[in-house]
């Protein structure tokens, strides 16, 4: 982090990588004095990463590996500590961005205000009840996670959120916030939601929302394909689960809700048919 902080004359365009090659754990906080700057333009990737090898054609039987080359799979680094970034105002050039991949974070990864364009986190999980993703005061700020897990998603003034294929815990209670994002359009694909769900827009398909969920502007957006309780306030329902006017309440039933218990997020024996399979009843 200090060499990307300490290269010379930064401009935008500009795109750097840490690679992290091994599953070794990092006591480490990066936030505060050590927090990760992100100049207009810039990017920046914190992956896990391998190195991989070739064949050397000028040498038989001799594998080189080439300087820069790396492939983001592998490893499984593992940071005791949080992660903090602030993007550098600059009025004639875009904001700059963070992505997150591979790495296991005990702390929260939050976005101090600032001129942030994009944070993205892939194949990451934040260890714990205080895994949170937090952003504020970056009013163009789009934040995204994919295959992801954490506790919880809180969102103020940033323009979007997206998230698929995560599982958000809200320390497993359901009246807990999951997801607060009350000035930005949300769009949910094949997620699981185990609390609250607060929101300005919505777009919602093939995932449990488990707790109540609030959207203030219903006159756009579509949830389908998903559970969500019956009195939450959101955009028109497409084939959602309970069925309106359904003779019995259906409600996902999970083996356990607590991150730190075996079968964690996994659809229980007694999870109502069709639920857990994913059928639609088409």
């Amino acid at each position: 982090v200090q060499a990307w902080h300490d290269r010379p004359a930064p401009a935008p365009g500009d795109v750097g990588v840490i690679a992290v090659m091994d599953s070794a754990t990092y006591v480490e906080d990066l936030t505060g004095a050590d927090r990760i700057g992100i100049p207009p333009g810039c990017r920046l990737l914190l992956v896990a990463a391998s190195w991989p090898q070739r064949e050397d054609p000028a040498r038989a039987g001799v594998k080189v590996r080439d300087p820069g080359s790396f492939a983001a799979s592998g490893g499984r680094p593992h940071l005791v500590g949080g992660i903090e970034v602030v993007g550098q105002p600059d009025p004639e050039a875009s904001g700059g961005e963070l992505v997150i991949s591979g790495l296991s974070v005990a702390g929260g990864i939050t976005a101090a205000p600032g001129a942030l364009a994009s944070l993205v986190l892939a194949n990451c999980t934040l260890v714990g009840d205080g895994g949170t993703v937090a952003a504020s005061g970056n009013p163009q700020l789009t934040v995204r996670l994919v295959r992801s897990v954490c506790a919880a998603v809180r969102l103020a003034g940033g323009s979007g959120l997206g998230l698929t294929d995560c599982l958000v815990h809200a320390g497993g209670a359901a009246d807990a916030l999951a997801v607060e994002a009350p000035s930005a359009h949300l769009e949910i694909e094949a997620c699981t939601l185990l609390g609250r769900t607060v929101a300005r827009t919505l777009a919602a398909s093939n995932s449990i929302l488990r707790g109540h969920c609030e959207v203030a502007s219903r006159q756009e957006g579509c949830v389908r394909f998903s559970f969500l309780p019956p009195d939450s306030r959101v955009p028109r329902r497409h084939r959602c689960q309970p069925a309106e006017g359904a003779p019995r309440a259906v409600a996902p039933r999970f083996t356990s809700i607590r991150p730190a218990e075996p079968g964690f997020g996994h659809a229980g024996p007694d999870c109502p048919e069709g639920m857990n399979t994913g059928d639609r009843g088409e």
